[in-house]
This record gives structure tokens, sequence and C-alpha cells, in this order.
């Protein structure tokens, strides 16, 4: 009797330990905590252009991309280290008179986090200066008036 007794307690420690390690995979596979999640996703810069640095926690592999012209990304992508780690975006010039936005696709675990960088369009040029006579007078060497 005293040993079926210690074994149903056995037995129910270890289902009840079965239970709570079942409940924290599932907790933990469905949760947020495993997703990388970029602190900003909007950018400004200049119509000069640059390079932002962005960094995040890479607790898991993940991969970034854009495919508009104007724009360079390296490294494309990194493995699941549980450290910092980071990837550049180097904006060219803007040549135009019109801002321009460029959309970059962030993809790890979890649904795609997408980034902004808004960039100011190129100053117009100064328009060249009138002639105020017209430009029809003509100018004749040696003429001193």
């Amino acid at each position: 009797y005293i040993c079926e007794n210690t074994s149903a307690m056995a037995l129910k420690r270890i289902l009840s330990g079965l239970i709570a390690v079942l409940t924290l995979i599932s907790c933990v596979n469905n949760g947020e905590q495993l997703q990388i999640k970029l602190k900003q996703t909007q950018y400004n810069i200049g119509y000069e252009g640059g390079v932002i640095e962005v960094e995040f926690l890479a607790i898991r592999s993940w991969y970034v991309f854009c495919w508009q012209e104007g724009i360079s990304i390296a490294p494309e992508s990194g493995k699941e280290t549980n450290q910092t780690a980071s990837f550049t975006m180097t904006i060219a010039e803007n040549p135009k008179p019109e801002p321009r936005e460029f959309e970059v696709t962030f993809t790890s675990d979890g649904p795609d986090q997408y980034i902004y960088v808004y960039q100011a369009a190129a100053p117009t040029p100064p328009e060249e200066p009138k002639d105020p006579s017209g430009g029809t007078e003509d100018v004749i060497p040696g003429d001193n008036l």
C-alpha cells in the first residue's frame, strides 16, 4: 500500500512537471519574446543621402531587403546569435526635386516588419539671371559711349 501511494505521488509529480514544461513551451513558441522587434521603423534623411545603422537583438535568423534603386543594405542577413546585431542602409543622393520614400522589409520569425526611409528632395537649381536689356543691343568693339 505504501509503494502504491509513493508511485502514485511520483507519477503525479512527473505529470505536473510535464504539464508545466508543455505550458512553458507553448507560451514561448506562441509568445512574442522570440520575435525580433525593431525599435525604430521610420527614418528621415537629407537629400544628400547617408548611412543609417539599425541595431537589434538577433534572437532569430533574419533577412532584410529593398528592391528600390538608391539604397543598398549590408549585410542582408544574419544568424541567431542572441547578441546585438546590425545592418546599414546606405542611401544615395536624391537627384530629383521631389522627396522619395524607401520601403525596406525585415524578415524573421513572425510577421514581416517594414522600415520606411523618407529622403528630402534635391534643392531646385537657381534660375539664370535675365539680361535686363533684353539682349537686343549690339556691342561694337572700341565704341565708347
